[in-house]
């Protein structure tokens, strides 16, 4: 069953170098929800939340445990509890795309589209040396969200020719889950060679 099988995540021993516990969770969880599953998907976010808030509440938390407890509270619609955890992310790693991204990517799932623009423009304005497509990421994420499929499209197609890595679980980012509908998008996730 679902439940079993996320206790035995859950139960797994953290390998340094190694994607946390709360990290292959929500990779579950979006793989539940790319694939249909969503009261599944839900099951498993909840228990990203828990297990991510289980060893501590605060910045002395790893911040990739905070990030996940953060996206897993707007993927389950908590935006008033994901809200400070993003800003405090934002404000802890300024020049990390992703902690920069979380609270756009939260004001845009709430419908606040000038805030959601206003990161838009930090990002833009972010530069980092090998940053590897990965503040263009977390802009096509927001255009995603934003509902300006061509901007999206546009973006991750430059996330990936500088340097994103392709991987089978680009197709369940729930950032990007408005582009899974166009061609252009299944087009990019088909294999090459």
């Amino acid at each position: 069953s679902l439940r079993s099988a996320l206790a035995e995540v859950e139960a797994m021993t953290p390998t340094p170098g190694r994607a946390t516990i709360p990290g292959i969770l929500a990779t579950v969880a979006q793989e539940l929800d790319a694939h249909g599953h969503a009261d599944a998907a839900r099951e498993a976010y909840r228990r990203v939340v828990a297990v991510a808030s289980v060893r501590a509440v605060d910045e002395r938390q790893p911040p990739a445990h905070r990030h996940e407890r953060a996206r897993a509270l707007y993927l389950l619609s908590d935006h008033a509890a994901a809200a400070p955890l993003c800003a405090a992310l934002a404000a802890e790693r300024p020049d990390d795309p992703r902690s920069v991204a979380c609270p756009g990517i939260v004001a845009a799932r709430r419908g606040d589209v000038a805030g959601a623009r206003r990161v838009d423009e930090r990002l833009r304005a972010l530069r980092r040396p090998f940053d590897r497509g990965q503040t263009a990421y977390a802009r096509a994420q927001l255009a995603a969200l934003l509902g300006d499929l061509p901007a999206a499209l546009a973006l991750l197609r430059q996330a990936l020719a500088e340097g994103v890595s392709y991987s089978p679980g680009l197709h369940a980012d729930p950032d990007l889950a408005p582009l899974r509908a166009t061609p252009e998008f299944r087009a990019l996730l088909r294999p090459r060679g």
